[in-house]
């Protein structure tokens, strides 16, 4: 059972820290910095209010004002990206009380614990170093690869007039998507500091 166990912390490590770190990622104030960062031009619906508005959907769909100056299909999208995210997030949640149910089952120790963490994080980085070159190599097709799976075709493709690809060009989601990756890379180096510092009071 340990090996199960050392497998699913694997598995399910990248999956909960991907979320842990997008989530700051989803703010308005994130936003806003970004688009300074990269001097784009705000529209109308600021991409800090858009980003609020995501928010909203996925912790309460029926409470969110849709934004005036958005179209409906613009509105549309926005409400798959939210509902992509809470599935995330409820998937995470169903994940950790799997988790807990082995744990409180199996009664596993600090060493097994420890060996999972790590053995997720090294998977992590695994992930991030594949995902980093496909990303920076091919940006473009990796965009549109990402998009084709998690939304209905066509349904993610705007004009460039369009107040979300105004408020969120290309180079936006590079940005972001090298934010997500340094946050991540952050992450692991806790866990592999965290884990170095729990063996060395297991070895004592």
């Amino acid at each position: 059972m340990e090996i199960v166990f050392l497998g699913w912390l694997t598995v399910v490590l990248p999956l909960l820290l991907t979320l842990i770190c997008v989530a700051p990622l989803l703010s308005p104030l994130y936003a806003t910095l970004a688009q300074q960062i990269l001097h784009i031009e705000l529209e109308p619906s600021s991409a800090a209010a858009i980003f609020h508005y995501v928010r909203q959907q996925i912790v309460s769909p029926e409470s969110a004002y849709p934004l005036s100056d958005l179209t409906p299909r613009e509105l549309a999208h926005l409400a798959d990206v939210s509902a992509l995210l809470r599935q995330g997030y409820l998937l995470l949640l169903a994940a950790l009380l799997v988790t807990g149910l082995l744990q409180w089952r199996c009664k596993f120790g600090l060493s097994t614990w420890r060996l999972g963490l790590r053995l997720g994080a090294t998977f992590t980085l695994v992930l991030l170093g594949a995902g980093a070159l496909l990303t920076f190599a091919a940006w473009e097709s990796a965009f549109a690869g990402f998009h084709r799976i998690f939304f209905a075709s066509g349904s993610w493709q705007f004009r460039n007039s369009a107040t979300l690809i105004q408020n969120f060009p290309p180079r936006f989601w590079l940005f972001s998507t090298a934010c997500l990756a340094l946050l991540m890379c952050f992450a692991v180096c806790c866990i592999f500091y965290g884990t170095h510092r729990l063996g060395r009071n297991i070895n004592d």
